[in-house]
């Protein structure tokens, strides 16, 4: 029988608990860096609160997911890795690999050209 690594990590906020299985210290690792880096999104740069919303929504086939603040409405966009369907922030436009949003961390406004890979 194989053994297993398991661990349960709360956010600092306390606002998430995970539960969280492994082969090994590594793919626990792997599992707990992408949550933080999703679930522990310290603030929205625009306006420096966290009060967010996470969404995930359905266009011909293909989701998109994303993290808005309920506050001013900005958004950080979250693409997937080819391999391991892991999600991650989305900081720079794919086409062009300039920084997104005008602090340059990927926080843009709904419409943003530049962030919305329209850019062509």
């Amino acid at each position: 029988m194989a053994s297993t690594v398991k661990m349960k990590y709360t956010t600092p906020d306390k606002q998430f608990t995970f539960e969280l299985e492994a082969r090994d210290n590594k793919e626990l690792l792997e599992q707990l860096s992408a949550l933080q880096d999703i679930f522990e999104q310290p603030r929205c740069t625009n306006c420096g609160k966290r009060n967010f919303r996470y969404l995930v929504r359905e266009v011909e086939g293909d989701k998109y997911y994303e993290i808005q603040c309920k506050d001013c409405g900005f958004k950080l966009q979250l693409s997937q890795s080819k391999k391991g369907n892991a999600l991650y922030p989305r900081r720079k436009n794919q086409k062009t690999g300039k920084a997104i949003g005008p602090k340059g961390d990927g926080w843009h406004k709904w419409g943003d050209e530049e962030a919305e890979g329209k850019d062509e």
